[in-house]
């Protein structure tokens, strides 16, 4: 498909008269949508760049962005969501300027940005059929699951002053997520890819109310992610690298990639492999 973009300006608008100015418009874009069919599909997942939108700038060109599918956000692109332009500075401008406007990105919620007077406008930037933040879908062979952590301390906790309600909202997932896992479309599927931005475990939980959501991951999540085939999870959310590797554990028959603040995911994935790479 191809597109562009354009304004006229309004210079006078009366009643009964509307008095136009000048019209400008784009250059032309081309995008193509998903192939059902498709035996290849490449991809880049970061987090945690909290409004740091040159750092992004510097870890998609790392990872090739030009020629990746799509890229993946994987949770606290923002501090806060409290002005407009916040989306925008963070991470949507430094995605346009660079591959956005004829690539997708996918944006997983993180804790950072259900916080912030106008968090609830977040969907916007966030569009799905559902409705809501997590879902799943097919591209070729792989299918991708994008889950919603909600927030990392207790609902009761002080700072959201009684409006949150996530450990009901993680359940909801973990329900929703038992179902999928048996579903034709997901049973089907080569390769399974799970975005979230908690990790599925700790090992370095104190007990303090900041591992609270980690810890309902863990409870709720985990036992069905053991069941799920899962191929490559990728999360953030500690701010420090860390490869929890299956052959090496007990506690997981998955790997799990846990993204830092300094890097980047590669993952280009054809009919027999999946190659993986980190950089930073």
């Amino acid at each position: 498909y191809e597109y562009r973009l354009g304004s006229k300006e309004i210079v006078d608008f009366q009643p009964y008269k509307v008095t136009f100015g000048d019209s400008i418009v784009s250059r032309w874009y081309a995008f193509s949508t998903s192939d059902p069919h498709a035996d290849r599909c490449s991809f880049i997942a970061l987090s945690d760049m909290h409004q740091q939108s040159e750092k992004l700038g510097r870890l998609l060109s790392l990872a090739d962005v030009e020629s990746a599918d799509r890229v993946f956000y994987v949770g606290d692109m923002m501090d806060y969501y409290a002005d407009e332009r916040m989306p925008f500075e963070s991470f949507i401008d430094k995605s346009v300027e660079m591959f956005a406007t004829e690539r997708p990105f996918v944006l997983v919620r993180g804790n950072h940005e259900t916080r912030g007077d106008m968090a609830r406008s977040y969907a916007r930037y966030a569009p799905n059929t559902s409705g809501k933040y997590y879902g799943a879908y097919r591209i070729g062979d792989v299918m991708f699951v994008v889950l919603d952590c909600g927030e990392d301390k207790p609902d009761d906790f002080w700072v959201y002053a009684g409006l949150t309600d996530f450990d009901a909202y993680r359940t909801e997932q973990a329900e929703w997520f038992a179902e999928l896992i048996r579903s034709k479309a997901y049973r089907s599927a080569r390769w399974h890819v799970v975005m979230n931005h908690f990790p599925p475990l700790s090992d370095t939980d104190d007990g303090g109310p900041e591992g609270h959501g980690v810890r309902e991951i863990t409870s709720k999540f985990l036992p069905l992610y053991r069941k799920a085939g899962i191929d490559l999870m990728i999360s953030g959310h500690m701010h420090r690298y860390q490869f929890l590797d299956p052959a090496e554990r007990s506690d997981l028959n998955f790997p799990v990639i846990v993204n830092s603040t300094e890097s980047v995911v590669r993952a280009d994935i054809d009919g027999r492999t999946m190659k993986v790479c980190v950089r930073g």
